[in-house]
């Protein structure tokens, strides 16, 4: 096979690499960047975008990935939904035994009441970062 220079191997950074770039860069089978790609799709984590007259997909980190992490209150309640269910399972156990449980839910609590301010100031932050640019 034949070897391009460096140059030449590097992906656009304006479209992101494509699958045979990250397989390169990683020293990894296109079938395990490929499966990697495909779960952090199904998270939306990254986004696949093809140029036109392109052949390949290329894989870009979806821009409001970060917001999304941490502005899901949705999320946070449905996690202390599911310690509060495990708090009432542990019924009858010692105090130290519920400890850990119970502190799952305060903490789910506090990011409930935390995180919108915080996604807010992200928000503000990343609009002056980029300048008005949307992604």
């Amino acid at each position: 096979m034949k070897s391009l220079p460096d140059e030449e191997r590097r992906p656009d950074p304006t479209k992101g690499p494509s699958i045979a770039e990250m397989s390169d860069a990683l020293h990894a089978s296109r079938t395990a960047v490929t499966s990697a790609v495909g779960a952090l799709e199904d998270w939306a984590w990254v986004q696949r975008s093809r140029s036109a007259g392109e052949r390949v997909d290329r894989v870009r980190l979806d821009p409001r990935i970060w917001l999304r992490l941490i502005d899901d209150p949705a999320g946070y309640e449905a996690l202390g939904a599911l310690a509060r269910r495990g708090l009432e399972a542990m019924e009858g156990e010692t105090a130290e035994r519920r400890a850990r449980m119970e502190e799952l839910v305060e903490f789910t609590k506090f990011l409930g009441e935390r995180m919108p301010a915080l996604a807010a100031e992200w928000q503000e932050r990343l609009a002056t970062l980029r300048g008005g640019r949307t992604s």
